[in-house]
């Protein structure tokens, strides 16, 4: 079924990594929300979980990143938890180390905060859509339900994957942001895929866990002495 199949794509693309505008009744704008999803690009480290949901298949993925902006060069630790799998991938001195046991796979890579963290781009100019927001004690919560005929372009440019013939009905944006410097807390959109009768929800939540000075990226030593090798393979123990 072809559903399955843009689903597994969602799936790999998370393994391996991966709007006119309304006003509302407390005078927000979709620059607030604009605001707040980019400011996790500010962090000097932070801590984020995403989960992405797939009713249909009964799917589940899990995928946590550690990443540390504070030295000369990022270090990060992504790990992915899809039913009996669990990979590690980690991020140093310009090095990408994939770990699977005692193994490791080491090649040349610096850390992209853009290209590495599977985080959603919205372009709300393009869209049309309808934005409320409402106020806890701390945080305030923001909900764009993007309508019009085109959801199936919107779905394919944030997850850079084709819909083929399958039809988007809808689509949900929450983002929740903390009160006193509109920063980012936790985001989750939510859409429905139909094709030939038949229908499946995705969703695709992220959590940042802490930031700053609450957050420690540790790299196993032994994982430097893999570097070494791989970077002076000549070299005599």
């Amino acid at each position: 079924m072809k559903i399955k199949r843009f689903y597994l794509c969602l799936v790999l693309l998370l393994l391996f990594g991966l709007f006119g505008c309304y006003n509302t009744k407390n005078n927000y704008k979709i620059e607030n929300v604009e605001e707040a999803l980019e400011s996790f690009r500010s962090y000097s480290k932070f801590d984020m979980t995403y989960t992405l949901n797939i009713s249909t298949l009964d799917i589940t993925i899990m995928n946590n990143m550690k990443v540390d902006y504070s030295g000369i060069k990022p270090k990060a630790i992504k790990n992915i938890r899809y039913g009996n799998y669990t990979s590690t991938t980690y991020y140093v001195n310009g090095y990408e180390c994939y770990a699977s046991g005692d193994i490791y796979n080491v090649s040349p890579k610096e850390f992209d905060m853009f290209e590495d963290v599977p985080f959603p781009t919205f372009d709300f100019d393009e869209m049309e859509y309808h934005l409320s927001a409402k106020k806890t004690t701390d945080k305030i919560i923001y909900t764009v339900k993007v309508t019009g005929m085109d959801l199936k372009t919107i779905i394919e440019d944030i997850f850079y994957q084709s819909t083929g013939n399958m039809d988007v009905v809808e689509i949900e944006l929450e983002v929740v942001a903390f009160k006193e410097k509109d920063n980012l807390d936790e985001f989750t959109i939510s859409f429905t895929l139909t094709e030939d009768g038949e229908s499946a929800d995705v969703e695709m939540v992220c959590k940042f866990n802490a930031v700053d000075e609450n957050v420690e990226v540790t790299i196993p030593s032994d994982l430097y002495d893999q570097i070494e090798q791989y970077s002076n393979p000549n070299n005599e123990p």
